[in-house]
Formats: C-alpha cells, structure tokens, sequence
C-alpha cells in the first residue's frame, strides 16, 4: 500500500471524504453549534469570529451566545481579517442583492460596515484564493493561481499581494508556483513555494516542473519579503502547521513516509529541532500554541479494502478521525488525552486559540476542546 499526501492549499487530501449527516462523537469535546462549513476563526475583543457557510458569525466568549455578523454573502468565503476596528471578508461570487442581478464577478474583499456589507475592492488578479492576513496596517493575499486578462485565464501561479485599508493593492515580490497556504509566523506570515520557472506567454502562461524543482519557505512582515535560511531538501520536503512570533512548526516526512513524519521547529535564523516523531498512521496538519503547550492537529490514516471507500484499486489508506493532541513545548507528549474533533468524512479547518480556551472549525460544526485542568493555557 501506498499512501500519497499532498500538504497543499488547505488541508490533507485523501479517498473517502464524502460528507455526511450523521451525528458525530466526540470525546472531551463541547459542541457550540452545528452547521455546514465552519472556518477562518479570528478572535475580536471578547468574541470568536467565523465563517459559516456564506455567512460571518460571532461566538461570545463571555456568554457563549452566537449571533450573526452579516446576511447571507451568497458566495465561497476564502478568508477572515480585522484591519483595525472593521472586519473584511474575503468572498467568490459576491452577491449583494436578494435577486443576484447584483453579483460581483472574482474575488472581493468585503467590508462589515455597520449598515451592512460593502465592497472594499475586488482582487482581479488572483483566483483560487487560500490566504489572507494582516500584516502592520495592511492585508496580504496570496492564492494558487493568476488570471491573465490578456487571454481571460487562469494560470498556476502565485504572487502576494499587498491591500490597504482603502482597497488599493499592489503586487510584491516575483510570480512564483505553487503557493501553499500561509500560517502566521515571526510577526507576519510563512509559506511555501516551488522555484520552478513561471511566467506570461503569448498564448496564457508557462510553468516548469513544480515537483522536480527546489522549493523554499517565504516570510513577509512589515520589513517585506524574504526567504527563510533552511537547506533545499527540508524546503522541499516540508510542508507548514502554523507559528508564534519566534518559531514556526512545520512538519516532513521520514524517508518516504513509510516511517512517519518528523514535527519540527524552526527558528528565525533558520535552525530546525525536531520536537518528535508520528507513526505513518497520524499525519500532521496544524499547530497553534499557548503558554508551555502545543496543540497539534492530526489526520489518522486507516487501512481498508473496502471498493467503496477506496474509489479504485484495492487496498488504500483513507482519511480517518482528526484529532488534537496536546504537547509541550519541547516535544513531549503530556498526560492530556487525544481529543477527537472530527470524524472520517469530516474536514478539520483550524485550531485557534482565544481568551485561553482552544476551539476547532470542522466542515459541520465549530467546536471546543477540553484539554484538561492544566493545560498551560496561562
């Protein structure tokens, strides 16, 4: 059997992720609401915000009570920032008006006003969006793919973009491929790009050979763009969890994989520690932090015959249950328990901490995790 995982855009992609209906169990872990697709968790004073389907919602923190932030914005939600006082939603397909006549075509940043939402500006240059941020005073964007007006398509290629607080945005840096989703790292964000050759032809664009070509780790912050110091074949092999301001976690395989993956942690400088190893079976995906812990986000692997679940040739590893698990800051496991957040045909979004308490956003429900009675959340 062989197992192949692409770290790529959002998450881990596997056979047998339909979605489903059923009631899902969870250990040590508190159900807020239910519903389809939760993401882009932010907190925001005493509340957790988040995405919803089409829509932007708040959880008190104090009460626990939900409450909606914006009507339905009739398209895909890619990204959740506050710049300043005023939330921005970054949504495809735009649809202001109850009767669509009013729909914005690509990708808009939209701005929650207090008499309603308002288009900030709309991001004609990318499509497939996966990353917005706010770095200093600004927003950056970053996505899979370009669209070249010149022949009205869409193109493999990435660059960041720079949005201020009035719309106006700006390209920085080269058009690289394969931009992977970025965390927040070093006071701004980390992300990962192929260094294959890219660029405009006169019939659309060109890319080279992503999976034989170097990659590299990418950090922007308010200083601007720059390229993190770690060797080629741990910029290739890695792929990124998440971060604080002095480290970014990020995790590579053993070998081929057949082995497990390392989780690492690496400093501004450059300079990897491995903090532990997972059997083959638990694949890393995220990694947020508070006080002496790391939280751990982790796709289980099963092993099945099952035609049905294997979509083709049999046998097949297939996505299983996520989970959180609890770590401290060197490495070692803890004597909390593994948490289960998702089931096997759940897609686990994020882990983000706020006001010391730990939720996740899965594709049906935002929940919270109970890491137990001393977890270092101080």
């Amino acid at each position: 059997m062989q197992l192949k995982i692409r770290l790529a855009v959002s998450l881990v992609s596997l056979v047998g992720c339909a979605a489903s209906d059923a009631p899902v169990a969870r250990s040590s872990a508190k159900v807020h609401v239910t519903g389809t697709s939760f993401e882009h968790l932010r907190q925001r004073g005493h509340s957790l915000v988040f995405t919803e389907s089409a829509t932007v919602q708040s959880l008190d923190l104090g009460s626990n009570r939900i409450s909606p932030l914006s009507p339905s914005l009739a398209g895909v939600p890619w990204g959740l920032v506050e710049l300043g006082d005023r939330l921005v939603v970054g949504v495809d397909g735009y649809c202001p008006g109850p009767d669509g006549a009013s729909c914005v075509s690509g990708l808009s940043l939209v701005q929650l006003d207090p008499d309603g939402p308002h288009v900030l500006t709309v991001l004609d240059e990318l499509w497939d969006p996966h990353s917005i941020e706010v770095v200093g005073d600004r927003m950056v964007a970053l996505s899979s793919g370009l669209f070249d007006p010149s022949h009205s398509v869409g193109c493999d290629m990435s660059q960041l973009l720079e949005v201020d607080a009035r719309g106006g945005h700006r390209a920085v840096g080269p058009i690289v491929s394969d931009a992977r989703r970025a965390v927040q790292a070093f006071g701004g964000i980390a992300y990962s790009i192929s260094r294959a050759p890219v660029g405009f032809i006169p019939n659309g664009c060109a890319v080279g050979d992503v999976a034989r070509s170097p990659r590299s780790i990418e950090l922007y912050g308010t200083d601007g763009l720059a390229t993190l110091a770690v060797s080629d074949d741990d910029a290739r092999a890695m792929w990124l969890l998440g971060g604080t301001d002095d480290t970014l976690w990020a995790a590579r395989p053993v070998g081929d994989g057949s082995a497990g993956s390392d989780v690492l942690a690496i400093d501004r400088a450059g300079r990897v520690t491995v903090l532990g190893r997972l059997p083959a079976a638990e694949v890393p995906i995220m990694a947020v932090a508070q006080g002496n812990h790391i939280f751990l986000g982790i796709l289980r692997t099963d092993a099945t015959d099952d035609p049905e679940r294997c979509g083709g040739a049999t046998p097949c590893q297939t996505a299983g249950e996520s989970i959180v698990r609890t770590l401290a800051r060197t490495g070692e496991r803890t004597a909390v328990d593994d948490v289960v957040v998702a089931q096997r045909d759940e897609y686990f979004a994020q882990l983000l901490v706020a006001d010391n308490r730990l939720f996740a956003a899965t594709s049906r429900a935002l929940v919270e995790v109970d890491v137990g009675a001393d977890p270092g959340m101080e």
